[in-house]
């Protein structure tokens, strides 16, 4: 069972929360919306909460899991995710932390230098020092890891 998907959603006042059969639904101050749970999940409520379970204990039901508590979660409060540190989202059961705008920065500006320098050089020698050969660069993005796994699915 996933660590994300067992935290229970609290429903803030003014929420409306019903499950009827598979369909959740959640009205709240800009609307309704209704979602259909998957087959293998089941929805508990409670007072003054929502949590979903997976009916069979299965370990690929796990980002399945944790992703359908946060489609949930992000249904009843309308939309708007608390910002979190790094630290609140472990204590949460993520495993990994991604800061977009960090890494958006960090590669503009190597990309502002990697430029310049094939602009100045008409060429990548001077920077190769400072780049991923092919190999290198599959091993850093899980090409094998990847290829392994299609394999996995292949009839």
């Amino acid at each position: 069972m996933s660590r994300v998907g067992k935290t229970p959603i609290p429903i803030p006042a003014g929420v409306d929360v019903k499950l009827n059969g598979k369909i959740l639904s959640v009205k709240g101050p800009k609307g309704t919306l209704t979602r259909e749970i998957p087959e293998v999940f089941e929805i508990c409520m409670e007072p003054g909460m929502v949590t979903i379970k997976p009916i069979a204990s299965d370990s690929d039901l796990s980002p399945l899991h944790g992703l359908n508590r946060r489609l949930i979660a992000n249904m009843v409060e309308g939309g708007k995710t608390p910002i979190h540190s790094a630290k609140e989202l472990g204590e949460m059961g993520y495993k990994i932390v991604i800061f977009p705008g960090g890494t958006v920065r960090s590669v503009a500006f190597n990309l502002k230098q990697y430029y310049a320098s094939l602009n100045e050089h008409l060429s990548t020698q001077f920077r190769r020092g400072e780049m991923l050969d092919f190999d290198e660069l599959n091993q850093t993005i899980g090409t094998p890891e990847f290829l392994e796994l299609g394999r996995k699915y292949e009839s």
